[in-house]
């Protein structure tokens, strides 16, 4: 009976913890253990959490305390959200920034239009790599006009590279080069 109390008495101090500290309210988004979640219930026992995909996660209150989890809406529900994408080292950057300029000012669901912002952020001897980054009212549009970003970004960049057939012509999707010797 004492192991069992003990148990019980654990769960109720970790929940009074999350209750003191506020590291996780009701309605707050949090990536625990890999998964995207909302936290729907705290319990004495157990924290309910709902995914993306209306799974709902029963964790142990005590484990949900001591193991780390990301809060995405601890102070400020809005979220940054960047789309990498790997495209060949002759690919216009401009022509791209001016697409995901025009991407940004339509888009409803991108907020603070002025820190969305394109670099290169990487290279090697394949691709450079471009970060378009948005900022979302909250993590659900924030998703959603990720998608929609990263789905854009790639048509222009589908469109961009078939119009440039010609060499020395840009070219934007990333392509294998092989050089054969003739023997």
């Amino acid at each position: 009976i004492a192991f069992a109390a003990r148990a019980v008495l654990a769960d109720i101090m970790a929940s009074l913890q999350i209750a003191f500290a506020k590291t996780a309210r009701i309605g707050d988004a949090v990536l625990f253990d890999g998964q995207w979640c909302h936290v729907e219930k705290i319990g004495f026992t157990h924290v309910r959490l709902r995914t993306w995909d209306d799974r709902r996660i029963m964790a142990p209150v005590n484990e949900f305390v001591s193991s780390s989890f990301e809060n995405w809406t601890a102070k400020d529900p809005s979220m940054l959200k960047p789309v990498y994408l790997y495209l060949d080292h002759r690919a216009d950057v401009g022509r791209l920034r001016e697409a995901f300029e025009s991407f940004v000012q339509d888009d409803d669901d991108v907020i603070k239009k002025d820190e969305a912002k394109v670099e290169v952020v990487d290279h090697d001897a394949q691709a450079m790599v471009l970060r378009f980054v948005i900022r979302g009212a909250d993590p659900t549009t924030a998703w959603a006009a990720h998608c929609r970003m990263r789905e854009h970004m790639l048509k222009v960049a589908a469109e961009a590279d078939a119009a440039a057939s010609e060499a020395p012509a840009p070219s934007f999707l990333p392509r294998e080069r092989e050089e054969k010797l003739a023997g």
